[in-house]
């Protein structure tokens, strides 16, 4: 089956590659997926709570990471979750990004970790920073752009297979 087991359709779920070990993750409500090219298989693990927000892969972990997000229909979050097959870990860090929805979360190789850019707050008000999740820990990267996009939702990043430069718009 090409669809997890019990959906006809899936819209409000997430996915990530994650290369490391030949999976897509499938975060949808309160239930974790993974799909090997063949079957999708769920995990019984507890984790984040049902919400709308970006994942991506890090290099520097090996794991599928997630950031903030809607939750409980108007809740915004500021937490850092990753997934490393088996469970989800809650990361208790010194600084993070604010909280915020429809924001983007790309894998950086040539910056060894998971970019975090724009979004917006819980006003609704545009954000335009830009954050580095590496080795556990968010760096906030904004003042080394060379050029930032106007902040507010996100419409895609790309990065260029381990080259710089990352590409916001």
């Amino acid at each position: 089956a090409l669809q997890p087991p019990g959906f006809a359709h899936v819209t409000n779920g997430v996915l990530a590659n994650d290369p490391l070990r030949g999976r897509v993750v499938l975060r949808y409500d309160d239930t974790t997926y993974e799909w090997d090219g063949l079957a999708w298989t769920a995990s019984l693990a507890s984790g984040p709570s049902p919400r709308t927000t970006p994942m991506a892969f890090d290099p520097s972990l090996g794991e599928v990471v997630m950031f903030g997000g809607q939750y409980q229909g108007a809740v915004l979050a500021a937490d850092t979750w990753s997934w490393n097959g088996a469970q989800w870990t809650q990361h208790a860090v010194a600084q993070a990004p604010s909280a915020r929805r429809l924001h983007a979360l790309i894998t950086a190789p040539s910056l060894g970790g998971v970019v975090l850019y724009g979004g917006v707050d819980p006003s609704d008000v545009p954000l335009n920073d830009t954050w580095l999740w590496a080795g556990g820990v968010w760096t906030d990267i904004t003042n080394t752009l060379v050029v930032a996009p106007p902040g507010g939702v996100t419409q895609g990043v790309g990065d260029r297979l381990a080259q710089d430069p990352l590409v916001l718009c």
